[in-house]
């Protein structure tokens, strides 16, 4: 064996060598210690109750004989005197008249794609772009359960199509689909029977098809005059009382209100104040303010009365309602409380390890709990970084670390928190 690849062997073995002393000194150092990785957490404070939707509401009085049909949808804005439904002799009338109106839209349909005005001058590539994009708006309203954008957009989507055809020249006009639909129409016209009775609103407001027997009792003028025991009695039916006593009922106006019961020792709400609620009715969170926290008969609760400005056919459709309140919602680093120290100012923070050294960084809470802290985000290399190394546990030698030994969170005054009572903390990464 040649001098030179001895030389590169004595090399290579030595390299490999000073890799394994180090990386022993490295991992002897490191275990040392227990550590965790700052990262981002969120913690939300909420609080839970059963709600109770007070409305100014009016019952249509009329309880008519036969199957009904419905001309407005829960939520739907009426005019005074207005038709809200009609009453049919059987069923298989109002179904006759469903198909009706199906088949007069596929026939306005197909009037619509053969106009001369717009198969004349449309280009295949344009439609083409326009039917993409529609279908795209189907298939998001389907996602989001917005039937009402579903159907408008199906509609606009079977136009488009039947106009591409035409100018692609695969099909040359509709008239003898429009004529068969008109006499199938007018087939099922001849064979309807007229409403026995039509139902008019009265006054104006929205429309909701069912009663529960508290219209006229739960108004907004007396819901602070209601009791605690009757609120709680309510909450507890969870919707069961429905009734079929009248047709329907006209909401007044879209604002109501939503009460519920709450600890006395809950945060200290102001009245007026602004507060986000998460109703199970809903998919997002609604904003809500603070109408009144009024005392009760019970010392250790609260009334608590909340104005609404949402209104939907989702909140219509019930008297009462899972209720979350969020109080506070925060974000910044998670550090245990095990891992928390004092320096010589007494500024609280932590040890972090870096390499083979130690320092300490300051801390700057904006959540604390019976674990763990938030500490917010600081451009400031003195405090707590994302990813930081936290050393939670371990024997730390003083000629490891760059800063003076804080003393131990235990050791200092003032250093525990207590959570709200009444509340609830959720973390998540």
């Amino acid at each position: 064996m040649n001098t030179l690849t001895v030389k590169i062997l004595t090399i290579v073995i030595s390299l490999l060598i000073l890799i394994s002393v180090i990386s022993q000194i490295v991992i002897s150092f490191s275990d040392k210690y227990v550590t965790e990785t700052a990262v981002r957490y969120s913690s939300t404070e909420t609080v839970r109750f059963q709600g109770v939707y007070v409305r100014d509401e009016t019952v249509i009085e009329n309880k008519p004989i036969g199957v009904v049909d419905y001309a407005v949808p829960d939520g739907g804005k009426v005019a005074a005197d207005s038709v809200v439904a009609r009453v049919y002799q059987s069923e298989e009338t109002i179904a006759a008249l469903r198909q009706i109106e199906s088949l007069e839209k596929e026939r306005d349909i197909l009037t619509d794609a053969q106009n001369p005005g717009t198969t004349a001058f449309a280009q295949p590539d344009f439609i083409s772009s326009l039917i993409n994009d529609s279908y795209r708006s189907v298939l998001r309203g389907i996602a989001s359960d917005n039937f009402t954008e579903v159907g408008d957009e199906r509609v606009k989507l079977q136009t488009l199509t039947g106009i591409y055809k035409i100018v692609v020249k695969s099909e040359t006009d509709y008239s003898s689909e429009i004529a068969a639909i008109s006499a199938q129409i007018s087939q099922l016209q001849s064979a309807a029977s007229p409403p026995v009775e039509t139902i008019i609103s009265g006054g104006s407001g929205y429309f909701v098809s069912y009663t529960d027997g508290y219209e006229g009792f739960l108004t907004t003028e007396n819901a602070g005059a209601l009791s605690a025991d009757l609120i709680k009695r309510i909450a507890a039916e969870k919707n069961s009382t429905k009734t079929d006593l009248y047709i329907g009922k006209i909401v007044a106006d879209y604002r109501f209100k939503i009460l519920g019961i709450i600890s006395s020792d809950m945060p200290d709400f102001k009245s007026g104040g602004k507060i986000t609620l998460q109703l199970d009715t809903l998919k997002q969170p609604i904003d809500v303010t603070i109408d009144e926290i009024l005392p009760t008969e019970n010392t250790n609760e609260r009334l608590l009365i909340l104005n609404c400005d949402e209104f939907g056919a989702e909140l219509v459709a019930r008297r009462t309602d899972n209720v979350e309140l969020v109080i506070n919602d925060y974000s910044g680093l998670k550090v245990p409380r095990e891992a928390l120290r004092f320096d010589e100012n007494n500024e609280r923070g932590v040890y972090i390890l870096q390499g083979q050294k130690i320092t300490f960084k300051k801390v700057d809470v904006i959540y604390e709990s019976t674990d763990f802290i938030l500490s917010s985000m600081m451009n400031d290399t003195s405090f707590l970084s994302e990813f930081d190394d936290i050393i939670l546990s371990g024997n730390i030698d003083d000629s490891d670390i760059l800063e003076t030994t804080p003393k131990t969170a235990e050791t200092a005054a003032g250093t525990t928190a207590e959570t709200t009572d009444g509340t609830t903390a959720e973390t998540t990464a």
